[in-house]
């Protein structure tokens, strides 16, 4: 019995971490802001590619390529944080 009581006096009063969770939530919007930047930049980019001839137009389809390629590193990184267990 006297387990019982010490097991239940030991556990934790509070449920939520509030400072874990701000770090979470300013972090996501730091994301996410990143990659909306970077996916407007790329449709720009993409937008301007199709108004262009000869290397401008390479240029810039390829840094609009890159930019799709930066956003679904990230999101596989996301993913990949969010998925392991450990």
């Amino acid at each position: 019995m006297n387990s019982l009581l010490a097991a239940a006096a030991s556990k934790p009063t509070h449920l939520v971490d509030w400072a874990g969770l701000g770090k979470v939530v300013l972090m996501s919007a730091i994301a996410v802001a990143a990659l909306v930047c970077v996916v407007s930049l790329g449709i720009n980019l993409l937008t301007r590619a199709e108004g262009s001839h000869g290397g401008r137009r390479t240029v810039n389809s390829i840094g609009a390529v890159l930019c799709l390629l930066v956003v679904f590193a990230a999101v596989g990184v996301g993913l990949g944080v969010m998925f392991h267990k450990g």
